[in-house]
């Protein structure tokens, strides 16, 4: 301590393991605590005694007969003298003044001297009965030495009277001191060399060390946290759907939560145990529909569910299903470990790479989806910046990206390692690229050259503080991005598919620019194995005009003499990598099918078209319109309706429902064409007219949804969607040839005819058609063995990560957004989208995001 030190305020402690019997035992060298320095070795067998006088004569002699007193004790049948500090720095629990740190001097025997503190044994060894080999010893002891005595945390009895518990790293001392300090604390210490100017001149003999001071921190700020929690706040955490920890709870609080927990599980047992008995009575109408369900179940798919209990009962499956049993046992194992670890909310929490993925399939589909979740505090989930640096991590540049592409296709090699230990046969590296456009928000300055953003999209008078800003930015090298063309890589022998790069335009895209972005697309696939033997996108007039540039065909294709099928059009072309190999042409099913009901609608009494069956008769959409008022006026009465999905908007279609594919779908599927037959049972007037109607629709429905849309496997040449899609087309062709043969002014390419569909229409078909077709048969010409699903040929596919990356944009897509929104994407297992055209229709789920989880670098 410091020379000359004022009286220092006088500290309460205690101390556990102090007693007249382990002080015994520590001075017969039975010493129960083990010491902080080694024990010092006798210098030499003779030892001198040591009386009081002498000690008093040595501490006079150094000068430290005003801060050190000595006394005789007898402790254990042994005479010591003991070396204490005149002024004391603590008391004990009676208000009686005790030395914290004190010399204890053996008069002989083992002339053993021990240094306490706080009669806590911190230094001990032996002396010859030479004081002058002990001065160290006495300066330690004595108040102007360098050594410091820590008093702990005084004001914790205040803190504690808020907090109500306490900590990990509280300390508390007993008889016959009363002290709070930290684990770490040590008593008495020098202070480091690194110590503050006023902490090493400081002349008090007590320094706070930085342990406890570490600790009274926290205790303060525990307390203020208490002081201003609310009675509302107070309710919550005793409340049984608190998370905080019961540790950091006080005793009282505790017994009111466990009452509380008590009280809401018996309400529960006794909610469930009524649930349980109770019965919910159905109308009588309502009754019927359940049996007629029933009923329409064991007559019409009782094979079907047959079939299902069969296989789930046959014993190839059943260790299938328990392996599947097993793996989410253990994904319930590692997402309950995580609830019941991860309760503090803190940043400090660690997840599994399962909870990840259950964070991310929501946060990935809506963000403040995510963000109500989790305040709900239902569950524990991951914090949003935490989320957003996985989907941070496959952020890519627009055009030519190998590491997005070669990261995909070493899951793509896994995956097919998978099917072959599986049982499957190994995926073919063979499959089809499917693209589309989609319009983004072009409020930045994109240089699509070189990816940077040059500001705002702003003119000089929207904002002429930035006019010297748009001095600067020059014309030719600003280009906004207004549209974004992205591919999609489908493996055709299997359920796998692979995000391809992406490209942005400033303005909308012509058919030179497509076809320098394909085949750019397609080097890069070919450069890491993967192989494109067919094109799919829709029928758009630049991707239409693309097409027919790779045939060399300009305007519409028409019809040609002297083959046997005149209305044939080409739909292959030279693979421009891989030599001897077809690259066949197709067109999205899903956007043809709107196509054709949309051609049929716009026969209706003040549309453009006014179509002559093959004997003469005129049809059109009027036969839909009076069958959705026999079904309205079926409500009317009472009557179940024959076509329940019907509505008003379906029939008198506005410019959005053209784009969606619900309302073209339900009216080539049997509902409609039962109900327009059953009509034409009571011989109408109009009978004619609504049989080539149903015509009309019956051959739509064996192109897209027995063909084209078909989940079914076409694993010959003679399969049955390819013979509907055959079918299906002849229906046109006989059309098209009895107009031509009937009609002498009849042209079909003549955009003012109104007989027959468009020319653009009936090429797209044809494309379609006899693309579809001729993709199968060489698929299969190649790959013996091997199956397609007609459904997965479809441009859907690319519709539906259009849909995602809108919702995850929050409705906003924009050359911005677009890479960020596209990562996302990524992280998921795989992606389903809810379309209104119904399930398993239009597309199955894309299984491209087996992206493993990586934090951003």
């Amino acid at each position: 301590m410091a020379e000359g030190g004022e009286k220092s305020p006088v500290r309460h402690s205690k101390d556990v393991l102090v007693n007249k019997r382990i002080l015994d035992l520590r001075l017969r060298g039975e010493d129960p605590v083990e010491t902080h320095q080694p024990k010092a070795k006798r210098p030499r067998e003779v030892n001198e005694d040591i009386s009081l006088c002498s000690v008093i004569a040595f501490l006079s002699d150094e000068g430290l007969g005003c801060e050190l007193g000595c006394r005789e004790l007898t402790l254990g049948g042994s005479s010591w003298i003991e070396v204490y500090q005149i002024e004391a720095l603590c008391c004990t629990d009676a208000g009686s003044p005790m030395s914290a740190v004190r010399l204890l001097l053996e008069s002989a025997g083992n002339c053993k001297y021990v240094v306490e503190v706080l009669h806590r044994m911190w230094k001990e060894g032996h002396h010859n009965g030479d004081l002058a080999s002990l001065r160290d010893v006495f300066l330690s002891v004595c108040g102007s030495s360098q050594m410091k005595f820590c008093p702990g945390i005084p004001g914790y009895r205040e803190h504690f009277s808020n907090v109500r518990f306490e900590t990990k790293q509280l300390r508390v001392w007993e008889l016959p001191y009363e002290r709070y300090d930290s684990q770490q604390c040590p008593v008495w210490f020098k202070l480091p060399f690194n110590a503050s100017l006023d902490a090493r001149f400081n002349p008090a003999p007590c320094v706070q060390c930085k342990e406890c001071k570490v600790l009274e921190r926290q205790s303060e700020t525990l307390s203020k946290r208490a002081e201003n929690r609310s009675e509302e706040d107070k309710q919550q955490r005793v409340s049984a759907s608190s998370n905080i920890p019961f540790k950091f709870i006080s005793p009282h609080s505790q017994t009111v939560r466990r009452r509380n927990v008590r009280i809401d599980r018996q309400q529960a047992k006794r909610i469930a145990t009524r649930l349980e008995h109770y019965e919910v009575s159905l109308s009588s109408e309502q009754s019927n529909e359940l049996e007629g369900a029933c009923l329409a179940i064991e007559q019409d798919y009782s094979a079907e569910l047959a079939a299902v209990i069969n296989e789930a009962s046959s014993d190839e499956d059943k260790s299938v299903l328990q392996d599947t049993w097993m793996n989410d046992v253990k994904s319930r194992q590692a997402f309950t470990k995580d609830q019941e670890t991860n309760t503090t909310g803190s940043r400090g929490n660690r997840w599994s790479m399962l909870t990840y993925r259950m964070a991310l399939a929501v946060f990935t589909r809506s963000p403040s989806a995510y963000e109500a979740l989790k305040s709900f505090n239902i569950l524990q989930l991951p914090s949003t910046r935490s989320l957003r640096q996985f989907t941070g991590a496959h952020n890519d540049k627009p055009g030519w990206c190998e590491e997005s592409v070669h990261e995909q296709v070493q899951r793509y090699q896994q995956f097919c390692h998978h099917q072959e230990n599986q049982g499957h046969k190994k995926p073919t590296f063979d499959g089809i690229l499917i693209f589309d456009e989609v319009k983004v928000i072009s409020k930045v300055l994109w240089n699509a050259s070189s990816n940077e953003i040059y500001g705002l999209c702003m003119t000089d008078s929207d904002l002429l503080g930035l006019h010297d800003v748009f001095q600067d930015v020059k014309e030719s090298s600003t280009d906004r991005t207004s549209y974004v063309l992205q591919f999609l890589w489908r493996d055709m022998s299997s359920s796998f598919d692979i995000f391809g790069p992406y490209y942005t335009s400033a303005r909308s895209l012509d058919n030179k620019f497509l076809l320098v972005c394909l085949f750019d697309c397609i080097r890069l696939l070919y450069a890491y194995g993967l192989e494109v033997s067919g094109l799919v996108c829709d029928g758009a007039a630049s991707n239409l005009a693309m097409l027919k540039s790779l045939v060399d065909v300009r305007g519409a294709f028409g019809s040609k003499t002297g083959n046997a099928d005149r209305h044939r059009v080409p739909t292959e072309v030279e693979h421009p990598i891989i030599p001897d190999r077809k690259l066949h042409l197709m067109i999205c099913p899903s956007h043809q099918l709107k196509s054709m009901v949309n051609a049929l609608f716009s026969s209706s009494q003040h549309g453009s078209k006014s179509f002559l069956s093959v004997n003469g008769v005129p049809f059109g959409w009027q036969a839909i319109i009076d069958m959705y008022g026999r079904e309205t006026k079926r409500q009317r009465d009472g009557v179940p309706r024959d076509v329940p999905g019907l509505r008003k908007n379906y029939v008198w279609r506005d410019p959005w429902t053209k784009l969606n594919v619900l309302p073209a779908k339900i009216m080539q599927q049997d509902k409609v064409l039962a109900e327009l037959e059953k009509y034409c049972l009571s011989h109408p007037p109009d009978e004619e007219n609504v049989k080539c109607t149903v015509d009309y629709l019956k051959a739509c429905s064996k192109l897209f949804e027995f063909g084209t849309l078909s989940h079914t496997r076409v694993s010959a040449s003679d399969s049955a969607p390819l013979q509907s899609i055959k079918e299906g087309l002849a229906f046109f062709k006989r059309w098209i040839d009895s107009l031509q043969a009937s009609h002498s002014d009849f042209q079909p390419t003549n955009p003012k005819q109104q007989k027959f569909i468009s020319w653009q229409t009936w090429d797209l078909l044809r494309i379609m058609s006899y693309g579809m077709v001729g993709f199968c048969e060489d698929f299969l010409s190649r790959h013996p063995g091997y199956y397609v699903v007609p459904v997965r040929i479809s441009g859907s596919a690319v519709e539906t990560v259009f849909a995602q990356l809108k919702h995850a944009a929050g409705g906003r897509l924009s050359a911005t957004n677009y890479t960020s929104a596209r990562a996302s994407l990524l992280t998921q297992r795989s992606l389903h989208t809810v379309h209104s055209s119904g399930k398993n229709y239009r597309d199955a789920a894309l299984h491209f995001s087996e992206m493993p989880l990586q934090r951003k670098k």
